[in-house]
């Protein structure tokens, strides 16, 4: 595990967790190929019931949820339960990253995507993103 990893999961599942709960939450899931636990950090954004999550689409973590998986979360301080949904394709990962983008559109430049003079990023922008990228879709069992 990577140490920065490390560190990350010690303080979401601590009383600490105010310091990065804005942005920051753990991810359980169980993997595909071993039935073992994993968790992971995560940065998210949250639009009422649904969380939304991005990935690099060479990273392999997001993969276990591919088919609907189960996930539990640990989300500012609480632990929830949610369905996960994969996009993978450029039009659906593009429509995820709008929707990800919309609740904090300053995160835009994370993603080499500009905004428009009226605060909406770049279309052309977020089509190249899609491109590098897979969007996790959550939805919160409440």
């Amino acid at each position: 595990m990577k140490t920065g990893n490390f560190f990350m999961k010690v303080l979401l599942g601590s009383p600490l967790h105010g310091i990065l709960s804005k942005n920051t939450l753990l991810i359980s899931f169980t993997g595909r190929k071993t039935g073992k636990t994993y968790t992971t950090p995560v940065n998210y954004t949250q639009d009422e019931n649904t969380i939304w999550i991005t990935s690099n689409r060479d990273r392999v973590w997001w993969r276990n949820l591919e088919g609907g998986a189960s996930v539990s979360l640990r989300l500012r301080g609480k632990k929830v339960r949610g369905q996960a949904e994969i996009f993978k394709d450029d039009k659906r990962v593009a429509q995820g990253l709008l929707a990800f983008l919309k609740p904090k559109p300053d995160y835009a430049k994370y993603f080499d995507i500009a905004l428009e003079e009226n605060g909406l990023p770049k279309a052309g922008d977020v089509l190249k993103a899609a491109a590098r990228r897979v969007v996790i879709k959550i939805s919160l069992h409440i």
